[in-house]
């Protein structure tokens, strides 16, 4: 397999410029560890998500944590934290072929995506050594309850409910607390 990442056509200049058959990417290149976690985050969704989407779609959040928990068991919620930090570490092609096979239901691909996306990547690229120390090695398992309705620190605000719900937003890793939540706080 040959990546040039450092030959990346950035924007939309790839719409314009001539682009060699060596710089486009195929499943066909998965490497065999590429293909094996795509394989573990296919299975677990065909045997562990599939079969439950109705419930899914209820919005049952006790299943959703449930099965987020297995998923982390499986380690597709640590792809892409630095081992230094207890993750994998894995490339962009790993995580994005893991990402593929989660995608079959979209309900829960939007809660772990949210997990692993919006609720540890700013940590991994933005935080600082201290923070990545605290966070990033109980995020993926056990994370830390930060950010929940029922928790005595913070308060949620707004009608709107989607699978990202507060419902069961203490799994989420804390990014960052404003003084707009500090006031929602005081007044809740």
């Amino acid at each position: 397999m040959t990546t040039h990442i450092h030959d990346a056509i950035g924007g939309g200049r790839f719409l314009a410029q001539s682009v060699s058959t060596d710089d486009v990417f195929t499943r066909e290149e998965l490497t065999e560890e590429q293909r094996l976690f795509g394989q573990t985050a296919a299975e677990f969704m065909r045997h562990e998500v599939v079969p439950r989407e109705a419930e899914l779609y209820a919005h049952e959040w006790a299943l959703t944590r449930q099965l987020l928990r297995k998923a982390a068991d499986l380690d597709l919620t640590r792809l892409e934290i630095p081992a230094a930090y207890g993750g994998l570490g894995l490339d962009k092609i790993s995580a994005a072929y893991v990402g593929e096979q989660i995608a079959i239901n979209p309900s829960f691909a939007g809660s772990l995506g949210a997990h692993t996306s919006i609720g540890t990547l700013p940590l991994v690229y933005f935080g600082t050594d201290e923070q990545k120390a605290k966070y990033l090695p109980r995020s993926p398992t056990a994370p830390s309850p930060i950010s929940s309705r029922s928790s005595p620190r913070w308060t949620a605000s707004g009608s709107r409910r989607s699978s990202s719900s507060v419902a069961w937003a203490s799994r989420a890793a804390p990014t960052r607390r404003s003084s707009a939540s500090t006031a929602r706080q005081r007044r809740g």
